[in-house]
């Protein structure tokens, strides 16, 4: 399964991890300024909010995601619309997924992991 937030898919990156619980960002523009979307997992996910990015403060809490926002997703440039939805969902029959390492001569090499 692939997490996705209102059907497009999304890449979760870890930011913090305690023995209960670990947040997540998803890098994205919001109204035109640099942010993630957090999201928590405890028992469930759930979307916590929007942490800007703000230089070497970091934001106390996080700001509500209202409707009528206008969230561009920074890993697949796609345009969405709160409120958001995040669900999970089988990845599309051709998706690959794998690691890309760069040598020392500065070549690309992806190695896929898995096909699903």
């Amino acid at each position: 399964l692939w997490p996705r937030i209102n059907g497009i898919n999304v890449a979760l990156y870890p930011i913090s991890t305690t023995q209960n619980a670990t947040r997540y960002a998803i890098p994205a523009n919001i109204n035109g300024k640099e942010a993630d979307i957090i999201v928590v997992k405890i028992d469930t996910y759930k979307i916590l909010g929007i942490r800007y990015d703000s230089g070497n403060v970091f934001q106390k809490g996080y700001d509500k995601i209202e409707e009528g926002d206008v969230i561009l997703l920074l890993d697949s440039q796609q345009t969405l619309k709160a409120p958001l939805a995040l669900t999970w969902q089988p990845a599309p029959q051709d998706y690959v997924y794998g690691l890309r390492f760069t040598d020392l001569a500065s070549t690309a090499h992806i190695r896929p992991l898995r096909v699903t």
